[in-house]
């Protein structure tokens, strides 16, 4: 089953920590004990950011974030976002003790019960957030945890050092300027001896990832980005085709971002 959670809080939380990373890329860190009290890995949360502008009035939906660390003993919690649009400017411009106001946590997360000995992680770009609060539980479960991480070039390859803790890390840059040179997909081994997989990412390599486990016989699991309007169902804008079932399409925002790759075409 997936992890979620149906108590989502309104709240203002608090900026403790909101610097650059590489390639355009942000880490915000934010005190909200109600969000990570109950958050999991693979969810995400809405964060306001018309307030932040002059005149208060857009962008006028809010924007939904991956949630790339959960620190519940200290309450708070850390998104990663790319600076790309007013929305992430005005994210950029926060200072430390500034409030946003946030709403999460939201979806249903990665599903990480069960018999599982041995996961392989595949990320790319944006979803390599994601996919670190995993890396990090499955570890803590005690899970043999392989992880392949890529990127155009180096400086989009996200919290390596926190990945590398977790387990075994092999990186990829199209570029070549780190890790192994070329996509991330050329990583994946021909004789896998894994339980599971999760992947997110592109969906170019997020196909390719799930196109070898269906080869390799192995379940998949794939988390789905798609710009969203409510965040809990309601406006439909942030629909995927099913593969089959009763439903033609179903909501990334409250059916995901998480799903088994059977589930979905994307």
């Amino acid at each position: 089953m997936h992890f979620g959670s149906d108590k989502k809080q309104n709240c203002r939380a608090i900026v403790i920590g909101n610097r650059p990373l590489s390639g355009g890329y942000y880490a915000l860190e934010l005190e909200a004990p109600q969000i990570a009290r109950l958050a999991k890995p693979g969810q995400f949360v809405l964060l306001a950011t018309a307030e932040l502008g002059n005149e208060g009035r857009e962008p006028f939906l809010r924007r939904p974030f991956a949630i790339s660390y959960i620190g519940e003993s200290r309450g708070m919690i850390r998104i990663i976002y790319r600076l790309k649009g007013r929305g992430t400017y005005l994210l950029s411009q926060l200072q430390l003790e500034q409030s946003v106001q946030l709403t999460g946590p939201l979806g249903h997360g990665w599903d990480i019960d069960g018999d599982i000995h041995q996961a392989l992680l595949v990320g790319g770009g944006r979803g390599q957030a994601s996919l670190l609060p995993l890396a990090r539980e499955l570890a803590h479960r005690g899970v043999t945890v392989d992880m392949l991480m890529g990127a155009v070039s180096a400086d989009g390859l996200l919290c390596s050092d926190e990945f590398a803790d977790c387990g075994y890390l092999r990186l990829a840059t199209e570029d070549g300027s780190k890790g192994e040179s070329g996509r991330v997909s050329k990583l994946l081994p021909e004789l896998p001896a894994y339980d599971i997989i999760y992947t997110a990412g592109p969906p170019e390599m997020m196909r390719a990832v799930c196109d070898w486990a269906e080869r390799v016989f192995v379940r998949c699991q794939v988390s789905l980005e798609s710009r969203m309007g409510c965040g809990i169902g309601a406006c439909q804008c942030c629909a995927a085709e099913s593969k089959g079932g009763e439903q033609k399409y179903v909501r990334v925002c409250s059916c995901g971002p998480v799903f088994d790759s059977s589930e979905v075409k994307f």
